[in-house]
């Protein structure tokens, strides 16, 4: 028991360099999942709705726009880093298969891991929304103790300008299934928060929605207010790591309309990972409600903003009451 709280103190140790954490990556699966709650705060959803996923793992090259910048404001040096695209696949899905350009083009989510995290830790929900009509790509790099958090964010638009371009090139197995108006980003704890990093950098994100955001190093709350799209913060109330007074609510207060945060009750920082780890805090909620309550949340606030659903508008803004939930609504 002593040995247990230790690790989990040494744990919250290296978490505060970003407020997240993850370890190996893990297999994709290519069913697109079942994770809708009755009576929760976001809306039915209609079939059709889900497709098989399928899955691929891509090199970025950094082009020189994409690269970061030093104090002195010398670019830093651009090079290459891993990334795996999850996307709606020709049945049965799978690691490479055939993209299903029938319902294409589709709308671009990039996704910033956690702190020392892995994709692994979070392919469900990754594959949640590639079932239901997005090309999700989720950057492999700045998994190491020290991230470089304003990197990470180049990293994530980078990642979607590779996207589109290949999108536009014949021969891809993208072609033709990217659209480059409707660009979002996510992410969990650092990667959170360098996905709000990276919306400030780039007027042509068009939605973000993050998981238990965790601010950058250095603090990213004086560029936030230069956000131009609506913006979803999910919070776990009971978070040991990166809790809501001082991460998320100082986030979402930085950036301005439309905005919104939702704090789930009960919910914990790990609760966001598809598979946490063994030693790792928790909530009071089942972790796999508070999955599937943000899975939800976050189908349809894509849905509103990214493909563009007006009927979701009333499931976004104005939820049935849940007690599992508390929304701060500034639209």
């Amino acid at each position: 028991m002593v040995v247990r709280g230790l690790c989990f103190v040494v744990l919250i140790a290296l978490c505060g360099w970003s407020a997240a954490c993850g370890t190996s990556a893990g297999e994709a699966e290519s069913s697109g999942g079942e994770t809708d709650l009755p009576g929760t705060v976001t809306s039915p959803e209609a079939p059709p709705s889900r497709s098989p996923v399928g899955w691929r793992d891509v090199t970025v090259e950094m082009n020189v726009g994409d690269a970061a910048h030093d104090a002195d404001g010398a670019e830093r040096s651009v090079g290459s880093f891993g990334a795996r695209v999850f996307y709606p696949a020709v049945s049965p899905g799978g690691e490479d298969a055939e993209l299903d350009a029938d319902d294409g083009p589709y709308p671009v989510i990039a996704f910033g891991h956690g702190y020392l995290g892995r994709i692994g830790y979070y392919a469900d929900t990754l594959q949640y929304l590639a079932a239901r009509g997005y090309l999700v790509i989720a950057p492999t790099s700045q998994g190491g103790l020290l991230p470089d958090h304003s990197e990470f964010a180049n990293e994530l638009l980078a990642s979607l300008r590779w996207l589109v371009e290949r999108g536009g090139a014949e021969g891809s197995p993208f072609f033709a299934a990217v659209d480059p108006s409707r660009l979002g980003l996510s992410g969990h704890s650092m990667g959170g928060g360098c996905a709000l990093l990276a919306a400030a950098r780039d007027a042509r994100i068009a939605a973000v929605s993050t998981l238990a955001a965790a601010d950058t190093m250095p603090s990213s709350l004086d560029v936030l207010d230069g956000i131009e799209a609506p913006v979803q913060s999910i919070a776990g109330s009971s978070d040991a790591i990166a809790s809501p007074q001082g991460h998320q609510i100082p986030l979402f207060e930085a950036v301005p309309p439309p905005r919104q945060l939702v704090i789930i009750k009960g919910g914990s920082h790990c609760g966001f990972l598809d598979d946490p780890p063994p030693i790792c805090d928790s909530g009071s909620i089942p972790p796999e409600e508070q999955i599937e309550l943000t899975r939800g949340l976050l189908r349809d606030w894509f849905g509103l903003y990214l493909k563009g659903d007006a009927g979701l508008r009333d499931a976004v803004w104005r939820p049935a009451p849940d007690p599992r939930v508390e929304i701060v609504s500034d639209p």
